[in-house]
C-alpha cells in the first residue's frame, strides 16, 4: 500500500491497520514521525501491544542525514578497507545498511520474546553508526585493547598468517588461504614441499608467522605457482586446509552450492533470475 502520511485520510489508514498489527519498521528523520503522526507514543494508544522498530543514522537524538557510503567513512571501514598505500575505498555493496538491518531485526525478535511475557509492545531502535562500531570486531580490539591501530592491508587478517595472502597457481587460478592453527599450517606446508617450515623458529608459531610474514609469502609463492589448481584445491578439501579460490560473480552463481539459492520468475514471459535474500533454512520443524 503506498498512502500519504500528510493526508489525514490516508493516516486514518494507518492508524485502522495498527489497531492489529504486531510489528512497525519506520526509517525517519528526527522528529518526522511526530510531525507525521506515526511515532511510538501516538501508535501506542492505538495498539498497546505494537512494537515499534526504528532505524536510524547517528541515533535517535542526531538529525543528522545518513547514507552508506557516509557511515562507511565515519565508522573507520574506508580507512582499513583497500591495499597499503593504495586509494581508501568502500566495500561494495551497502554493508552497513545490511548490518543495521540484521540488527534491528535481532532487537525485534527480542521485543516479541518480551511482549510474551508481559504483553506490552515496546520501542526498539538501531543506529547504522552503532551498527557499524559493533560489526568493527576484531580491528576495535586492535585498537582498544592493544592500542595497535589498524591501517589498510588489503585483505590480510592482522592477527593472522597466512591469512589473505593471494597466489596463484601454474594453471593462473587465483587463491587464498585462511590459515587458522599449527596443524593446517604444517599439513599446507607438508604438501607443498616445504616442510623445512614447519619447524623454523620464524614460523613455528602464529605470532611469528605474522611478524615473518612477508618472508613466508615470498617462499609459499615459490612454491603454489609451480602447482595445478584442481589438484591442489583437492588436497587442501581432503586436508582441511581452508583454501578459496577467488571467483568472479559469474563463477559464483556457477557452484553446485549456490543453486539453491537462486530463484526463478516470469516477467512479460521472459524468465528472470535473481537470488534470494533470505539465507536460513528450517531444517526440522517439529
Amino acid at each position: 500500500m503506498f498512502l500519504d502520511l500528510t493526508s489525514e485520510q490516508d493516516v486514518k489508514k494507518v492508524y485502522d491497520l495498527i489497531k492489529d498489527a504486531d510489528i512497525v519498521i519506520t526509517n525517519y528523520k528526527k522528529g518526522d514521525d511526530v510531525k507525521l503522526k506515526v511515532d511510538y507514543h501516538s501508535l501506542l494508544t492505538i495498539n498497546p501491544k505494537i512494537i515499534y522498530a526504528s532505524i536510524t543514522g547517528f541515533g535517535n537524538e542526531s538529525s543528522r542525514l545518513a547514507y552508506d557510503l557516509i557511515l562507511q567513512a565515519e565508522s573507520g571501514f574506508m580507512d582499513i578497507n583497500g591495499e597499503k598505500d593504495s586509494m581508501l575505498v568502500k566495500l561494495p555493496v551497502a554493508f552497513i545498511d545490511l548490518i543495521a538491518g540484521h540488527q534491528l531485526k535481532e532487537a525485534i525478535l527480542v521485543a516479541l520474546l518480551n511482549r510474551e511475557k508481559t504483553n506490552q509492545g515496546s520501542h526498539v531502535t538501531a543506529s547504522l553508526f552503532d551498527s557499524a562500531l559493533a560489526s568493527l570486531v576484531n580491528q576495535a580490539t586492535n585498537w582498544l585493547i592493544a592500542k595497535h591501530l589498524p591501517k589498510a592491508i588489503g585483505s590480510l587478517n592482522p592477527n593472522i598468517s597466512p591469512y589473505g595472502e593471494i597466489f596463484k597457481t601454474a594453471d593462473g587460478h587465483l587463491i587464498t588461504f585462511a590459515i587458522g592453527s599449527d596443524k593446517q599450517f604444517a599439513h599446507l606446508c607438508e604438501f607443498v614441499g616445504s616442510e623445512e617450515l614447519i619447524t623454523n623458529e620464524k614460523f613455528n608459531t602464529n605470532q611469528h608467522r605474522v611478524t615473518n610474514r612477508s618472508e613466508l609469502f615470498q617462499l609459499l609463492t615459490v612454491k603454489i605457482e609451480k602447482l595445478q589448481f584442481d589438484n591442489l584445491f583437492k588436497q587442501c578439501l581432503q586436508k582441511e586446509i581452508p583454501i578459496g579460490k577467488i571467483r568472479n560473480i559469474k563463477e559464483v552463481f556457477e557452484l553446485p552450492e549456490a543453486q539453491e539459492m537462486l530463484k526463478h520468475f516470469t516477467v512479460n514471459g521472459e524468465t528472470k533470475t535473481a537470488v534470494n535474500s533470505i539465507a536460513f533454512k528450517f531444517i526440522d520443524n517439529v
